[in-house]
């Protein structure tokens, strides 16, 4: 009786695997991961690629329709989730090693702040899920990026988030906790 429960337990995550590789081809979600190394440990961010002229033909007019206090989702079809194996600082706010849903906020007319929540999304936002905030750095990207791309980069115990979208490039800076 075992065997069967295995192999229907088996069929049944086969399915949902598929149904979610299908539905993610059929709204065109392309998947982006970045991983580094920060201080001896795995940082990880994950999120759907959305690509200008798909539904949005000028990444710095999208961004500009947003008023303050909205917030983007930083990517397609899916959350933005940053995996870290170490604890991490953002914005001077120890957060505890785990796995986060990242969204961008904005703050003001060119000013935007990176969210990291504990759950929850852009669209189901809960002020009590917010575990830090740190700013972006908004700056020209110089040439034109289609695709989006979400960047971890590493220097001993310190990293970098680089998003780079169109002409725009949005950079926060976080530590090793």
């Amino acid at each position: 009786m075992k065997s069967t429960q295995k192999i229907i337990l088996c069929t049944l995550t086969a399915m949902a695997l598929l149904a979610f590789t299908v539905f993610a081809q059929a709204h065109g979600a392309k998947m982006g991961e970045s991983t580094a190394t920060i201080g001896g440990g795995k940082v990880t961010v994950k999120y759907g690629r959305p690509q200008v002229g798909a539904t949005v033909t000028d990444v710095k007019e999208f961004m500009k329709s947003f008023g303050a206090g909205k917030r983007w989702r930083m990517g397609k079809d899916v959350v933005t989730t940053l995996t870290s194996d170490v604890d991490l600082n953002f914005g001077g706010k120890t957060v505890p090693k785990g796995t986060y849903v990242l969204v961008a906020e904005k703050v003001d007319q060119d000013k935007w702040k990176l969210v990291l929540l504990s759950k929850g999304s852009a669209q189901q936002f809960d002020p009590a899920n917010v575990v830090a905030e740190a700013p972006l750095v908004l700056t020209d990207a110089g040439k034109s990026v289609e695709l989006m791309n979400i960047d971890v980069a590493s220097q001993g115990d310190r990293g970098t988030v680089v998003l780079t979208w169109g002409t725009v490039k949005a950079t926060t800076n976080f530590k090793k906790a």
